[in-house]
């Protein structure tokens, strides 16, 4: 696998779609069970 180089379109374009995932949720983090 390769990574994007940063400020690429592909690299934008996934920072875009990754912030839309988060988008409307609190503070993301691993779940702790009991």
């Amino acid at each position: 696998a390769e990574t994007y180089k940063p400020g690429s379109e592909d690299f934008l374009a996934l920072e875009l779609y990754v912030a839309s995932r988060g988008n409307g949720l609190s503070v993301e983090g691993p779940s702790v069970r009991n």
